[in-house]
């Protein structure tokens, strides 16, 4: 429902997958799908712990884990991390990873009504959105704020 949403207003996106749920839900997720239209996949982390509550070690071991899984499942390496509640820490020249954060965070994660709207009004040319995917999302809240944001001009593409 997402992808043809996405398609219906000519929206490309970046996924940020935690390493986890693309191991629990491998056989669901069409990654040949998500990269052939113009979508491009990162990392998360492997858990969704933030990064200040576990050891650097800890972190750099999850980290490196979600990328494990993400080159397995990809073919290649993942070029930007999102990490876990916006929680940065730095990271290791090694990684070659680009950390992203973001401009808007409608709470589509909580209220199952009544996000879209607001979020759609203060979206601004150039914003980073993050979207969360749910198991059960109010499909028509995503609907309202893609319409909203494509009445308004705006395109969305995914991180360079």
């Amino acid at each position: 429902m997402l992808l043809s949403l996405l398609q219906r207003y000519g929206f490309r996106a970046t996924f940020f997958w935690l390493g986890e749920k693309v191991l629990a839900h491998r056989e669901q997720l069409d990654v040949a799908l998500l990269l052939r239209e113009g979508h491009q996949v990162a990392l998360h982390g492997y858990r969704h712990i933030s990064p200040w509550q576990l050891s650097r070690r800890a972190w750099i071991e999850d980290v490196e884990r979600g990328i494990s899984v993400l080159v397995e499942w990809l073919g290649v390496r993942p070029q930007y991390y999102r990490p876990p509640y916006g929680h940065y820490r730095f990271m290791p020249r090694r990684w070659s990873l680009r950390g992203v954060l973001w401009d808007l965070m409608p709470p589509d994660y909580r209220l199952p009504a009544g996000w879209a709207e607001p979020a759609a009004q203060a979206l601004k040319p150039g914003d980073i959105v993050v979207l969360h995917e749910r198991p059960h999302p109010n499909w028509s809240e995503w609907e309202t704020f893609l319409s909203q944001a494509a009445q308004k001009g705006l395109q969305a593409t995914p991180l360079p």
